[in-house]
Protein backbone atom coordinates (compact mmCIF):
# COMPACT_ATOMS: atom_id res chain seq x y z
CA UNK A 1 0.00 0.00 0.00
CA UNK A 2 1.07 3.59 -0.70
CA UNK A 3 2.07 5.87 2.32
CA UNK A 4 0.21 8.79 2.36
CA UNK A 5 2.27 11.46 0.66
CA UNK A 6 4.25 9.35 -0.56
CA UNK A 7 6.18 10.50 -4.07
CA UNK A 8 6.10 7.00 -5.66
CA UNK A 9 4.60 6.36 -9.48
CA UNK A 10 1.71 4.14 -9.51
CA UNK A 11 2.10 3.53 -13.35
CA UNK A 12 4.34 5.06 -16.02
CA UNK A 13 1.02 7.05 -16.88
CA UNK A 14 1.35 8.52 -14.26
CA UNK A 15 5.45 10.41 -14.91
CA UNK A 16 4.16 10.94 -18.69
CA UNK A 17 0.85 13.17 -17.01
CA UNK A 18 3.39 15.04 -15.36
CA UNK A 19 5.91 15.65 -18.05
CA UNK A 20 2.81 16.10 -20.28
CA UNK A 21 1.67 18.78 -17.50
CA UNK A 22 4.70 20.90 -17.24
CA UNK A 23 6.39 20.67 -20.77
CA UNK A 24 3.62 19.10 -23.44
CA UNK A 25 5.04 16.85 -26.17
CA UNK A 26 8.36 18.64 -26.30
CA UNK A 27 8.66 16.33 -22.91
CA UNK A 28 10.21 13.86 -25.23
CA UNK A 29 12.71 15.48 -27.78
CA UNK A 30 16.27 14.92 -26.08
CA UNK A 31 15.03 12.12 -24.59
CA UNK A 32 13.90 10.36 -27.56
CA UNK A 33 17.02 11.58 -29.96
CA UNK A 34 19.18 9.86 -27.55
CA UNK A 35 17.53 6.46 -26.63
CA UNK A 36 16.98 5.57 -30.71
CA UNK A 37 13.33 6.50 -30.59
CA UNK A 38 13.34 9.62 -32.87
CA UNK A 39 14.43 9.33 -36.37
CA UNK A 40 17.90 10.97 -36.98
CA UNK A 41 19.25 12.49 -40.67
CA UNK A 42 16.35 11.51 -42.73
CA UNK A 43 16.49 7.78 -40.71
CA UNK A 44 19.76 7.50 -41.96
CA UNK A 45 21.68 8.60 -38.50
CA UNK A 46 21.93 7.57 -34.71
CA UNK A 47 20.88 10.03 -31.89
CA UNK A 48 23.83 9.63 -29.69
CA UNK A 49 26.58 9.96 -32.68
CA UNK A 50 25.70 11.92 -34.88
CA UNK A 51 22.72 14.38 -32.71
CA UNK A 52 24.10 13.73 -29.29
CA UNK A 53 22.54 15.24 -26.15
CA UNK A 54 24.59 17.95 -26.20
CA UNK A 55 22.81 19.31 -29.01
CA UNK A 56 19.62 18.11 -28.79
CA UNK A 57 18.94 19.19 -25.88
CA UNK A 58 19.30 22.70 -27.42
CA UNK A 59 15.44 21.99 -28.60
CA UNK A 60 14.53 20.25 -25.81
CA UNK A 61 12.10 20.44 -22.78
CA UNK A 62 13.47 23.20 -20.88
CA UNK A 63 14.68 25.19 -23.93
CA UNK A 64 11.20 25.60 -25.64
CA UNK A 65 9.62 26.28 -22.31
CA UNK A 66 11.66 29.21 -21.83
CA UNK A 67 9.59 30.85 -24.51
CA UNK A 68 6.10 29.85 -23.03
CA UNK A 69 3.91 33.05 -22.03
CA UNK A 70 1.24 30.67 -20.93
CA UNK A 71 -0.77 27.60 -21.01
CA UNK A 72 -3.79 26.05 -22.86
CA UNK A 73 -5.63 22.92 -23.83
CA UNK A 74 -7.85 21.53 -26.33
CA UNK A 75 -11.45 21.44 -25.00
CA UNK A 76 -12.24 19.30 -21.83
CA UNK A 77 -8.53 17.97 -21.49
CA UNK A 78 -7.81 17.31 -17.87
CA UNK A 79 -4.35 17.36 -18.67
CA UNK A 80 -4.08 20.72 -20.76
CA UNK A 81 -0.08 20.73 -22.35
CA UNK A 82 -0.21 23.27 -25.12
CA UNK A 83 1.12 26.52 -24.75
CA UNK A 84 1.46 30.01 -26.20
CA UNK A 85 5.32 31.63 -27.02
CA UNK A 86 6.57 34.36 -27.51
CA UNK A 87 10.11 34.59 -29.53
CA UNK A 88 11.30 37.82 -28.21
CA UNK A 89 15.63 37.03 -29.36
CA UNK A 90 17.26 35.74 -32.16
CA UNK A 91 16.60 35.89 -36.25
CA UNK A 92 13.22 35.24 -36.00
CA UNK A 93 10.58 37.31 -33.74
CA UNK A 94 7.26 36.15 -32.99
CA UNK A 95 4.80 38.11 -30.84
CA UNK A 96 2.34 35.20 -30.53
CA UNK A 97 2.54 31.68 -31.65
CA UNK A 98 1.86 28.31 -30.60
CA UNK A 99 4.02 25.38 -29.06
CA UNK A 100 5.80 23.26 -31.41
CA UNK A 101 4.76 19.68 -30.62
CA UNK A 102 7.22 17.01 -30.45
CA UNK A 103 6.49 15.48 -34.03
CA UNK A 104 7.49 19.19 -35.21
CA UNK A 105 10.48 19.77 -33.42
CA UNK A 106 11.67 16.08 -34.13
CA UNK A 107 10.87 17.02 -38.22
CA UNK A 108 12.50 19.82 -38.53
CA UNK A 109 15.29 19.28 -35.66
CA UNK A 110 16.51 15.95 -35.14
CA UNK A 111 15.27 14.34 -38.65
CA UNK A 112 17.26 17.49 -40.38
CA UNK A 113 20.55 17.78 -37.74
CA UNK A 114 18.99 21.05 -37.12
CA UNK A 115 19.73 22.70 -33.69
CA UNK A 116 18.32 26.34 -33.75
CA UNK A 117 15.38 26.62 -31.76
CA UNK A 118 14.40 29.74 -33.44
CA UNK A 119 14.26 28.78 -36.72
CA UNK A 120 11.96 25.79 -35.45
CA UNK A 121 9.97 27.96 -33.84
CA UNK A 122 9.52 30.29 -37.08
CA UNK A 123 9.15 26.58 -39.35
CA UNK A 124 6.46 25.87 -36.69
CA UNK A 125 4.65 28.71 -37.51
CA UNK A 126 4.81 28.68 -41.13
CA UNK A 127 3.37 25.56 -41.87
CA UNK A 128 0.67 26.06 -39.41
CA UNK A 129 -0.16 29.64 -41.00
CA UNK A 130 0.05 27.54 -44.77
CA UNK A 131 -2.50 24.66 -43.19
CA UNK A 132 0.33 21.79 -44.27
CA UNK A 133 1.74 18.78 -42.42
CA UNK A 134 5.15 19.44 -40.65
CA UNK A 135 5.88 15.92 -40.14
CA UNK A 136 5.40 15.77 -44.34
CA UNK A 137 7.19 18.74 -44.65
CA UNK A 138 10.26 18.01 -42.50
CA UNK A 139 10.20 14.87 -44.18
CA UNK A 140 10.60 16.19 -47.78
CA UNK A 141 12.81 18.55 -46.84
CA UNK A 142 15.37 15.70 -45.18
CA UNK A 143 14.62 13.78 -48.64
CA UNK A 144 15.67 16.63 -50.45
CA UNK A 145 18.78 17.57 -48.30
CA UNK A 146 20.08 13.80 -49.13
CA UNK A 147 19.35 14.12 -52.42
CA UNK A 148 21.63 17.04 -52.78
CA UNK A 149 24.36 15.54 -50.45
CA UNK A 150 24.17 12.30 -53.12
CA UNK A 151 24.64 14.35 -56.26
CA UNK A 152 21.11 13.58 -56.69
CA UNK A 153 19.84 17.01 -57.44
CA UNK A 154 22.29 20.27 -57.53
CA UNK A 155 22.01 23.92 -57.79
CA UNK A 156 20.42 23.69 -61.05
CA UNK A 157 17.95 22.24 -59.38
CA UNK A 158 16.86 23.96 -56.24
CA UNK A 159 17.35 27.51 -57.88
CA UNK A 160 20.94 28.30 -56.60
CA UNK A 161 20.03 26.64 -53.12
CA UNK A 162 22.72 24.74 -50.88
CA UNK A 163 21.29 22.20 -49.14
CA UNK A 164 22.94 21.12 -45.91
CA UNK A 165 22.28 19.14 -42.69
CA UNK A 166 21.70 21.54 -39.88
CA UNK A 167 21.55 24.84 -41.88
CA UNK A 168 18.46 26.45 -40.75
CA UNK A 169 18.09 28.86 -43.69
CA UNK A 170 18.06 26.39 -46.02
CA UNK A 171 16.25 25.20 -43.89
CA UNK A 172 13.64 27.71 -43.88
CA UNK A 173 13.80 28.89 -47.61
CA UNK A 174 13.05 25.26 -48.51
CA UNK A 175 9.76 24.98 -46.46
CA UNK A 176 9.19 28.54 -47.74
CA UNK A 177 9.14 27.11 -51.47
CA UNK A 178 7.26 23.70 -50.74
CA UNK A 179 4.80 26.55 -49.10
CA UNK A 180 4.40 28.66 -52.23
CA UNK A 181 5.19 25.61 -54.58
CA UNK A 182 8.50 27.73 -55.95
CA UNK A 183 10.85 25.69 -58.07
CA UNK A 184 11.93 22.30 -56.23
CA UNK A 185 9.02 23.12 -53.96
CA UNK A 186 6.52 22.51 -56.20
CA UNK A 187 7.98 18.89 -56.65
CA UNK A 188 8.57 18.07 -52.72
CA UNK A 189 4.58 19.71 -52.11
CA UNK A 190 2.93 16.29 -53.43
CA UNK A 191 5.44 14.07 -50.68
CA UNK A 192 8.65 12.11 -50.97
CA UNK A 193 6.67 9.51 -52.96
CA UNK A 194 5.42 11.52 -55.50
CA UNK A 195 8.68 13.52 -55.46
CA UNK A 196 10.71 10.81 -55.98
CA UNK A 197 9.22 9.20 -58.79
CA UNK A 198 9.77 12.72 -60.92
CA UNK A 199 13.26 13.39 -60.19
CA UNK A 200 14.35 9.55 -60.56
CA UNK A 201 17.80 8.77 -60.35
CA UNK A 202 17.19 6.32 -57.72
CA UNK A 203 16.23 9.16 -55.25
CA UNK A 204 13.56 6.45 -53.97
CA UNK A 205 15.96 4.78 -51.25
CA UNK A 206 15.97 7.90 -49.64
CA UNK A 207 12.18 8.98 -49.59
CA UNK A 208 10.78 7.22 -46.38
CA UNK A 209 7.34 6.81 -46.60
CA UNK A 210 4.50 4.33 -45.70
CA UNK A 211 2.13 3.71 -48.64
CA UNK A 212 3.28 7.03 -50.17
CA UNK A 213 2.62 8.75 -46.28
CA UNK A 214 5.69 9.89 -44.55
CA UNK A 215 6.53 8.37 -41.71
CA UNK A 216 5.94 9.65 -38.05
CA UNK A 217 8.93 10.76 -35.58
CA UNK A 218 9.08 7.30 -34.07
CA UNK A 219 11.68 4.66 -35.36
CA UNK A 220 9.95 1.05 -35.11
CA UNK A 221 13.39 0.01 -34.28
CA UNK A 222 12.51 1.06 -31.12
CA UNK A 223 9.12 0.11 -30.90
CA UNK A 224 8.15 -2.47 -33.39
CA UNK A 225 4.19 -2.06 -32.66
CA UNK A 226 4.85 0.99 -34.52
CA UNK A 227 5.92 -0.34 -37.54
CA UNK A 228 3.13 -2.81 -38.04
CA UNK A 229 0.78 0.16 -37.42
CA UNK A 230 2.44 2.62 -40.33
CA UNK A 231 2.02 -0.13 -42.98
CA UNK A 232 -1.67 -1.90 -42.15
CA UNK A 233 -3.21 1.11 -40.90
CA UNK A 234 -6.10 2.36 -43.42
CA UNK A 235 -4.73 5.26 -43.55
CA UNK A 236 -1.04 4.54 -43.01
CA UNK A 237 1.63 5.79 -41.19
CA UNK A 238 -0.41 7.45 -38.30
CA UNK A 239 1.14 7.05 -34.88
CA UNK A 240 -1.89 7.86 -32.97
CA UNK A 241 -3.98 4.89 -33.48
CA UNK A 242 -2.17 2.01 -32.52
CA UNK A 243 -0.14 3.59 -29.60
Amino acid sequence: MERKGSTHMRQPGDAWRQLLAKFGTPAITAMSAESGDSPIKNWGGVGYTDFPLKESQKIGAESVLSYQEKKYGCFSCPNPCGGIMKVDDGEHKLEETHKPEYETICAFGSLLLNKDLNSIFKLNDMVNRAGIDSISTGAAVGFAIECYENGIIGKEDTGGLELKWGDAKSIIKLTEMIINREGIGDTLADGVKVAAQKIGKDSEKYAIHCGGQEAPMHDPKMDPGYGISYYVDPTPGRHTIAS
